[in-house]
């Protein structure tokens, strides 16, 4: 068992599982959150995978998060006219980002681990012996272990490598919202992707009749996500782009009333280290993940549980257990990086493109549903490292 203070900067995802599962190492946690207050109505949606599913597991809440959500037994990829080009069967499942955020901080909450809001980081220092953590409101705090979960524009990563790469604005803003009335559709366990005429768009219809969407689309700058007048002017952009597009797309962003979400996708170079003595990143704050893969919040989970088991297999030692998590993780998360790239550079080809697409897909469909199914059945688990002949850790199973 692990001893000392571990202190996450962060309280989403990431940094809720890696509370949980410090706390299990036997580490003293505490939680610190920049927001003054949850803010769980902020945000869309997103698709865990069986991946990031058996992460929850693991931490005994899979139940809960299954009732916040809703099953997709598959997504079926159709043309601009509706015509179907193939379907990757793979089980997941829809949630609210919001949701899966509450399930995760009332479990933090019930383990009695302190969260602690309004807490933004602005500095790092480490003696060697323990890191200390300032924050804007000129308090300061000292642990044994710092673990940075605190996103894209992570703080804590500016504090470590402030040489190191800058998160990119890709040119892509996500959109997305949600429709409760103006159109009504059969709920469906399917989500549907349609390559469209000129921008790729998502959808699902829960069974009490929501439909979640999604949609990408090029911009020059990352949009205001606050100014209406934004908001207004990019459902118009939406409504054109998907006039010729198969009902009920046009149909869907006609029907978004209660505001259509903004989200800037960036992209960020591979770090020269995701460790630094001892303090490590984790999830977006290591590696941004796209959206095109769906494994972002997978990923984090998953980072989560390694480092916390390296924590817990070397204690006394947190430098060599960044070290061994950092030399775990870094190739499957690469590979999957890659594939998000790859995936989000075929959403929007020119006409020649679609024709060609739309033949050759379903034939190399299912090269790519055993691509994913290879991430989302390689799983790292929860149990004992061992020391390999290399003097690095692995799993003590094949992951």
């Amino acid at each position: 068992m692990a001893t000392g203070t571990a202190l996450v900067v962060g309280g989403g995802i990431g940094g809720c599982a890696a509370a949980l599962f410090l706390a299990r190492t036997g580490m003293r946690v505490t939680l610190f959150e920049a927001q003054p207050a949850p803010r769980d109505e902020v945000g869309a949606f997103l698709n865990l995978a069986p991946n990031g599913m058996a992460v929850l597991t693991e931490l005994g809440i899979a139940d809960r998060v299954r009732l916040a959500g809703t099953p997709t037994d598959g997504i079926e990829f159709r043309n601009h006219r509706g015509r179907r080009l193939g379907r990757n069967p793979e089980q997941l499942l829809l949630i609210k980002r919001g949701a899966l955020n509450r399930v995760l901080r009332a479990a933090v909450e019930e383990q009695g681990i302190g969260i602690e809001f309004s807490r933004r980081l602005t500095g790092v220092h480490d003696d060697g012996r323990q890191v200390t953590v300032e924050f804007a409101d000129g308090s300061t705090v000292r642990g044994d272990l710092l673990v940075g979960c605190d996103g894209i524009h992570s703080a804590t990563r500016r504090a470590i490598l402030p040489d190191g790469p800058k998160p990119k604005y890709t040119g892509l803003v996500g959109t997305g919202g949600f429709v409760r009335s103006g159109i009504t559709l059969p709920p469906s366990a399917t989500m549907y992707m349609t390559f469209g005429l000129r921008a790729f768009f998502g959808y699902q219809v829960t069974p009490w009749g929501e439909i979640y969407w999604f949609q990408n689309t090029p911009a020059d700058q990352p949009p205001s996500k606050d100014d209406p007048e934004v908001h207004r002017r990019f459902k118009e952009r939406l409504r054109d782009l998907h006039r010729d597009d198969h009902y009920p797309v046009p149909q869907i962003i006609d029907a978004s009333d209660g505001g259509i979400g903004l989200f800037p996708i960036y992209d960020l170079e591979t770090l020269p280290a995701w460790h630094v003595g001892r303090t490590a990143l984790l999830g977006d704050a290591a590696h941004v993940m796209g959206p095109h893969s769906g494994q972002g919040a997978s990923m984090a989970l998953e980072d989560a549980m390694v480092l916390a088991a390296h924590v817990r297999d070397n204690p006394g030692n947190v430098e060599a257990a960044l070290a061994a998590y950092e030399a775990e993780r870094r190739p499957r998360v690469e590979h999957v990086v890659r594939l998000t790239r790859h995936l989000g550079n075929t959403k929007s080809p020119g006409p020649m493109g679609r024709v060609i697409r739309d033949l050759m897909l379903p034939i190399f469909l299912p090269m790519g549903v055993k691509t994913t199914a290879k991430i989302y059945h390689s799983r790292p688990g929860w149990g004992p490292r061992r020391v390999n002949a290399n003097g690095g850790k692995q799993p003590s199973h094949a992951a």
